[in-house]
């Protein structure tokens, strides 16, 4: 993660590691920051898919299984 000039501001994102006890049972959510992505789990992924919706774009950035 790179920061701003000293203002806390994130500026980029090098690699995602999530804390699953924080996310718990959300399938959605964001980083308490003002420009945050949503995020979103693999079996909301899923339910879009099967529920055959269109338009919707996901990019793979975490599993559960990197450590």
């Amino acid at each position: 993660m790179s920061a701003g000039k000293g203002d806390g501001d994130i500026l980029d994102i090098e690699r995602h590691v999530f804390r699953t006890e924080r996310i718990g049972a959300a399938e959605l959510f964001r980083l308490p920051m003002r420009a945050s992505a949503v995020y979103v789990t693999g079996s909301f992924v899923e339910k879009v898919r099967n529920a055959g919706l269109r338009g919707v774009s996901f990019a793979h950035v975490w599993t559960s299984a990197e450590k």
